[in-house]
């Protein structure tokens, strides 16, 4: 609680890469699959997130 930083996400529903965009990927991905939302986020109390653009 209290942490902050860019949202990142991973599961059945987010896509697991771009076709044929490889550098794309590299930007958007981490190394183990998670992707990079471009979201700064912070957690409060209650389970409440307050979010802003990283870029």
């Amino acid at each position: 609680i209290g942490g902050h930083g860019e949202l990142l996400t991973r599961g059945p529903y987010t896509l697991r890469g771009y076709f044929r965009a490889p550098e794309h990927n590299e930007r958007c991905f981490t190394s183990d699959g998670w992707y990079r939302s471009g979201d700064l986020v912070r957690w409060h109390n209650h389970n409440l997130i307050e979010a802003d653009q990283v870029s």
